[in-house]
């Protein structure tokens, strides 16, 4: 098994327009990791999902992470 280094961000953006934030990233590929469906439900991971596009990224989407996910669920992840 190889060794994975991942950083944890630095900066936290907040408030009412944060979402739009993501249209302003930089990089070739973003992970959206959601637990429940409310993020769906309520349209914020379509529309992170079109603005991570309009940046240049390809997006994957994790679902149904749990609070404090097992190593089952983060193996998930780190296929996706």
């Amino acid at each position: 098994m190889s060794i994975t280094h991942f950083s944890v961000p630095r900066h936290i953006i907040s408030g009412p327009e944060s979402l739009n934030h993501l249209g302003t990233l930089t990089g070739r590929k973003a992970v959206l990791v959601t637990g429940g469906s409310s993020m769906q439900r309520y349209g914020f991971l379509e529309r992170a999902e079109v603005l991570l596009h309009q940046a240049g990224m390809q997006t994957c989407v994790v679902e149904g992470v749990e609070p404090n996910p097992p190593a089952g669920t983060v193996g998930r992840g780190a296929r996706a």
